[in-house]
């Protein structure tokens, strides 16, 4: 059994005996880990009706749920993280994101300055209020693919395929 499933059975088993527990978000975090969004989404799910204020929770379904393409469940998420913790960054700034994919510039533009007002260097949000202040589309820079996070220095090395007759 490998590190990422043994990772899961363990946590499986702890929630089982005690289903109010909140490692339901480490185990949705493995499944994501390995792969397994729907799996990730279906476990945040039913972990948040044990534990509907988890506001951690809910962050991390509305990031899922973005990934995934589901507009709208992502936005209701998000709209009950902010709804809690006004000020969170990361909720202002999706909302800003979700809304502005929607083409609705004057809710983006208000989750926008949230974000701004709560980290004043984020060049990129500061970048983003003044394109859609100005009447820009920012769909386009949202749509762009992130660049590659760094290698997770905890990953199993992978093999290296054997080289062929003539080094090729």
């Amino acid at each position: 059994m490998d590190k990422d499933t043994s990772e899961i059975a363990k946590l499986t088993e702890r929630i089982s005996t005690d289903p109010k527990s909140k490692l339901f978000v480490p185990l949705a975090e493995e499944y994501k880990k390995a792969g397994d969004i729907e799996m990730s989404i279906h476990v945040l799910t039913e972990g948040l009706k044990h534990n509907p204020g988890y506001v951690t929770a809910k962050s991390f379904l509305g990031r899922l749920l973005l990934e995934k393409g589901d507009l709208a469940g992502s936005q209701k998420e998000f709209e009950e993280v902010v709804k809690a913790i006004p000020d969170n960054l990361l909720a202002q700034k999706k909302l800003g994101d979700i809304y502005a994919l929607q083409g609705k510039s004057g809710d983006a533009l208000t989750h926008y300055k949230v974000a701004l007002s709560l980290n004043p260097k984020d060049e990129e949000t500061a970048s983003l209020v003044a394109d859609l202040a100005a009447g820009k589309s920012v769909k386009d820079r949202i749509l762009k693919p992130k660049p590659p996070a760094a290698p997770d220095q905890t990953a199993k090395p992978r093999p290296v395929p054997p080289s062929r007759p003539g080094g090729k």
